[in-house]
Formats: C-alpha cells, sequence, structure tokens
C-alpha cells in the first residue's frame, strides 16, 4: 500500500492458533492432575470418562461423559494426542475408543506387564495389531515420578516433546556396568608350546614328549646360534 508521504507501512502479524487438543480418558487421579497441568503447556484438555461431570474437572475444556467409541468418535477428531489413564478402571473401554480415534500418539499409563496382557486382549478382540502395538506404556519420561501430579508432569513431558517433534529420550546406560571384550574372530588350535628366552631357550618349539638326556641332546643336535651373539 502508497503512502502520499512517500515513506513505508510495515505491518506485524501475530498469529494466534487454536491451542492442540490433548484427549484423557480416565476418571483417575493422574487423570485429574492431567488436565490441571494440560492448559499450563498450552494444550486443550479433552476429558472423556464414563458418568464423568463438567464441574468435576473445572480446567478441561471439553467433558464427555462416556467412554463408548460411537460417542467418542462423533465428539473428538481423529489424529490427536491421546493419554489414557484409567488405572484400573475400565481400560479396555478406553483403550478401544481411544485407538477408534486414530490418533498420532497414544500413551498409556500403566506397568509393561499390564499394558502386554491388556494389548493380547485388544489384539484377540479384533484390534489392528500395528495400532495396538504402538500404544507407548509405561507413559512418561523416566524422572522416577510417584504422586499423581508427578506422573502427570513426566507424562506431559513426552506429549510436549511428541508435539514438537523430537525423539524419544534413550535410555541411559548403567552405571559401572561391566564391558565384554569382543570375541576373536579366528581360533588357532595350536599344541601347547615351551617358551624360552632370545638369549638362553632358543625360542618357542613344540613341548616334548620324551624325556632326553642332556649329553644326548649336545651329541645328536647340532649346535646353533643364539641371538645375543653365542
Amino acid at each position: 500500500m502508497a503512502c502520499h508521504s512517500g515513506g513505508t507501512l510495515e505491518l506485524f502479524i501475530d498469529p494466534v492458533l487454536p491451542a492442540p487438543q490433548l484427549v484423557v480418558f480416565g476418571d483417575s487421579p493422574v487423570a485429574r492432575a492431567l488436565t490441571g497441568l494440560a492448559p499450563r503447556v498450552g494444550l486443550q484438555a479433552v476429558l472423556v470418562a464414563e458418568g464423568a461431570q463438567a464441574g468435576d474437572f473445572p480446567e478441561a475444556a471439553r467433558v464427555i461423559g462416556s467412554d463408548r467409541s460411537e460417542t467418542v468418535s462423533a465428539a473428538v477428531a481423529p489424529g490427536g494426542l491421546v493419554v489414557v489413564a484409567t488405572q484400573g478402571r475400565r481400560d479396555l473401554p478406553a483403550l478401544r475408543s481411544a485407538l477408534a480415534l486414530q490418533p498420532r500418539h497414544l500413551w498409556f499409563v500403566a506397568s509393561e506387564r499390564k499394558a502386554g496382557v491388556l494389548r493380547e486382549s485388544l489384539v484377540g478382540a479384533g484390534e489392528d495389531p500395528a495400532r495396538v502395538a504402538a500404544i507407548v506404556a509405561p507413559a512418561g519420561e523416566p524422572i522416577g515420578a510417584q504422586t499423581p501430579e508427578e506422573i502427570a508432569l513426566a507424562v506431559l513431558a513426552t506429549v510436549v516433546a511428541a508435539r514438537r517433534g523430537r525423539p524419544a529420550r534413550a535410555a541411559a546406560p548403567v552405571a559401572n556396568a561391566p564391558t565384554e571384550k569382543p570375541a576373536p574372530k579366528f581360533k588357532l588350535d595350536l599344541p601347547p608350546m615351551e617358551m624360552g628366552s632370545c638369549c638362553g631357550g632358543g625360542g618357542a618349539k613344540p613341548a616334548a614328549t620324551e624325556t632326553v638326556s642332556s649329553s644326548t641332546a649336545v651329541a645328536q643336535a647340532p649346535a646353533k646360534k643364539s641371538c645375543c651373539g653365542g
């Protein structure tokens, strides 16, 4: 746009984008902590739990009171970020509904053993094995979290890393772990050798199988010069 004064005009545009959604399944202490912390890192929390009331989750942007796949899929757009934090209450229905959303990332707050058992149940019920295998469990960064708030913080750290396209952090090596020496590429089966010094033994020779007197050895074997000039 031309200015009559002959000057220039600079326009600064600061786009305000909608916050990405974090869908949290469950009515557990960890799920409640997640809905409270998510807005503080720029995420819009959507809480899904059977029988949940909006008044019980004041910091959630939306509360869906049914975890049935049809209800959740009709209310939530697919391809987002999903955390299942049911902690023993309706784990399988929540996981099935979470998988129906075809999430970009899906975390499950559970032990590795429990997650393995539920994965087998999901595959046995007809869920896509590839999508089931993509469920991340245990969820969260390994920070030694114990309280619901600490677990929620660890999970959100992983969510933020995935949102920003950062790879998952590799496991740290075990301190003072013994290191194994690589095995030799070749192994030669040689007879045992008697090693002598360069000045007195004449070098390596096969181990003797018979005992011979020193006088006989001197008489029969020609004298050899040693490497020391003798």
